[in-house]
């Protein structure tokens, strides 16, 4: 509930802040920082890159989030590996995942980021303790927020068009619409096929591992 609330907050000062350089940090810096510890959510912080940036904020955006994944895996990898292991394996919704990170810990990866089915630090902590090298970690999450994250930002430029025509007195044109709607039901397909893909690898593999 807090990161909701930090999160629309930074989503609302993202188009109400006047583009300066400082600003512009600041907003940048507290989205990292938000993102990393956790307490933001991931489409929070993707959407006030969209409204405040556009689509010239979606490589950077793309970029801190891996950045902010990595050290978190990182952190977790170096320092309490041991720990967090136990506390998965004890876990009831997390303790299958773990059984299923020995055998396809790279596609696990990849559908968990295409539709996020679990907390955006569990997810990062989770594959600490998998034998998944630095690089396909990065590799996996990149591949597979681009198309979530893409959609993301076209719903909330659509969005923000058609909020500034209604602001102004004006209607919306038709293209507005047509964007936000086919953006919000790409989400809601990779969310069903991604939820589906995971589900299948946690059952499958994650009941042979615990056997």
């Amino acid at each position: 509930m807090v990161g909701i609330f930090l999160g629309s907050a930074l989503a609302a000062s993202a188009h109400t802040w006047p583009h300066t350089l400082g600003l512009d940090l600041l907003l940048w810096a507290l989205l990292a920082s938000g993102m990393f510890l956790a307490i933001v959510p991931s489409s929070l912080a993707a959407l006030s890159v969209a409204v405040r940036w556009g689509w010239d904020g979606f490589l950077p955006y793309l970029a801190i989030m891996t950045l902010c994944a990595t050290l978190f895996f990182l952190a977790v990898r170096r320092c309490a590996a041991r720990s967090v292991r136990d506390r998965i394996e004890a876990h009831p919704k997390l303790a299958p995942f773990a059984h299923a990170l020995d055998k396809r810990a790279f596609i696990l990866l990849f559908a968990i980021r295409l539709a996020p089915v679990l907390v955006y630090s569990w997810t990062n902590a989770l594959f600490a303790i998998s034998r998944l090298s630095l690089g396909r970690y990065v590799l996996g999450t990149v591949l597979g927020a681009i198309p979530r994250v893409a959609a993301g930002f076209a719903a909330g430029q659509a969005g923000l068009s058609i909020f500034q025509e209604f602001r102004d007195g004006n209607a919306p044109g038709w293209t507005a619409w047509l964007v936000l709607g086919a953006a919000v039901a790409f989400i809601a397909i990779l969310g069903i096929v991604g939820k589906a893909w995971v589900e299948s690898i946690r059952d499958r593999d994650g009941a042979a591992g615990s056997s």
